[in-house]
């Protein structure tokens, strides 16, 4: 069965302020005015979000305390595509780490969703309408 997540980003005329919407929150954010993550920002907080959630929700059901955990998430822009690349992401734990443990975090961690489905290349299409003519 699949599921479907929808976001929706409006903006009510001229300018660069944006409202983005889910079913249970909203955001707002002005580009031009900083007021607001970024796009890549939104996208790396997305990443960053799944693989500490993943991450957390392996250790609460083996009973595991790694302490406070840290994950950062950073793209490099890379000029001559205008697109990002080399996303890193490191995760820092308080508690000290055996190689086993070290291991299992990284394999945890590694296949969140949110990676999964970048890796894989998702099918993006873009459609467009307007409002009447008449």
């Amino acid at each position: 069965m699949s599921e479907n997540r929808t976001v929706v980003f409006e903006s009510f005329g001229p300018g660069s302020a944006f409202t983005g919407k889910t079913e249970r929150e909203a955001v707002a954010l002005d580009r031009d005015s900083g007021h607001g993550m970024s796009s890549v920002e939104f996208l790396l907080m997305s990443i960053g979000s799944c693989v500490i959630g993943t991450l957390m929700k392996y250790l609460t059901n083996h009973d595991v305390d790694l302490g406070h955990i840290t994950v950062e998430s950073i793209a490099e822009l890379v000029e001559k595509t205008n697109a990002y690349d080399n996303i890193d992401i490191s995760i820092a734990c308080s508690e000290p780490l055996t190689e086993k443990m070290s291991k299992i975090v990284y394999n945890v961690a590694k296949p969140c969703r949110i990676h999964r489905t970048l890796d894989g290349g998702p099918n993006i299409s873009v459609t467009v309408s307007g409002g009447d003519a008449g």
